[in-house]
């Protein structure tokens, strides 16, 4: 019925059925919108995360919710490793990392972008939860690997690009990203697609987004945001992804020897981020141990 009314509303009134939409691509749901078994997740994942040192952060448009884990002692000692979950998620969803790479002596940090979890806010952007980011990695660093699944690859790549409305570029040794998109409008097509934007109404829709991201849609792709980035970049997808296709995390190889792309089979946009594999391959590409050549055929 939504999306009836808003096909209808396309037709008449363009200009209005877009900027809704734009509203509503920037609005994430709430955690009620999830089901039963998905709520059940999250509230135990949050306990884990409950036992690390939480502590906010003030970042220009509000504050932001972080945890903190320390790293086993070794030596040398090692720098912190920020973990940066997808639109509709939050830190939570990342706990599965924490322990392998405390085990290797990084401190761990993860948080709720913004209008997410326990942040504030109820919109959000990609630049806005850059510079959420940028705030945390200022208050926890050096800062030695960032770890983005989905749209949290986006929201790295604003920051360590640096480009205004970023004040500089966020300083980082690696990067890994998981089931990451690299063409933006393949988001904002589908989502259009999915909610029954006509064509004018679509033109209005990425014309409202660009207005906010202050440039182009297209230099929101990944191999623009990450082309002057020569730091080890760790891809990983699965080849069954329907949120964001595989040939998006293929694309990333154009950037250069310096991308590792570990293509995974029947792991999906989610299932993958709690992989034991996919945690493996994380933390021995963080801790330069190699990612083992045997799990590029399928990272189960």
């Amino acid at each position: 019925m939504l999306k009836a009314a808003i096909g209808a509303a396309s037709a008449v009134a363009p200009g209005l059925a877009g900027r809704w939409a734009s509203w509503l691509f920037l609005t994430p749901h709430k955690p009620g919108a999830f089901n039963r078994q998905e709520n059940e997740l999250i509230r135990r994942a949050q306990k884990h995360l409950d036992r690390g040192e939480a502590f906010p952060v003030q970042y220009p448009g509000g504050t932001v919710q972080a945890y903190r884990f320390r790293g086993a002692e070794v030596a040398p000692k090692r720098g912190t490793v920020i973990l940066v979950h997808g639109w509709m998620g939050r830190a939570a969803f990342m706990a599965g990392f924490i322990r392998p790479l405390t085990a290797e002596g990084f401190d761990v940090v993860c948080f709720d972008l913004p209008a997410h979890g326990r942040s504030e806010g109820r919109q959000t952007n990609g630049l806005v939860c850059a510079a959420a980011l940028q705030a945390v990695a200022s208050e926890v660093g050096p800062v030695e690997a960032l770890v983005g699944h989905s749209f949290g690859g986006l929201v790295i790549g604003i920051a360590v690009q640096g480009r205004p409305p970023m004040k500089s570029a966020l300083g980082v040794e690696r990067i890994a990203l998981i089931a990451a998109p690299n063409a933006f409008n393949e988001f904002t097509t589908s989502f259009g697609r999915r909610i029954g934007l006509g064509p004018r109404a679509q033109a209005v829709f990425e014309g409202a987004l660009a207005e906010v991201g202050g440039r182009r849609l297209s230099e929101f792709d990944g191999n623009r945001l990450y082309g002057e980035i020569h730091r080890p970049i760790l891809v990983i997808h699965s080849r069954d992804d329907e949120d964001v296709s595989f040939e998006q995390a293929t694309a990333y190889q154009a950037l250069g020897g310096h991308v590792t792309l570990l293509p995974a089979d029947s792991l999906g946009h989610r299932q993958i981020l709690y992989a034991p594999s996919t945690i493996r391959a994380v933390r021995d590409f963080t801790a330069q141990h190699g990612v083992q050549p045997a799990l590029q055929g399928a990272a189960r």
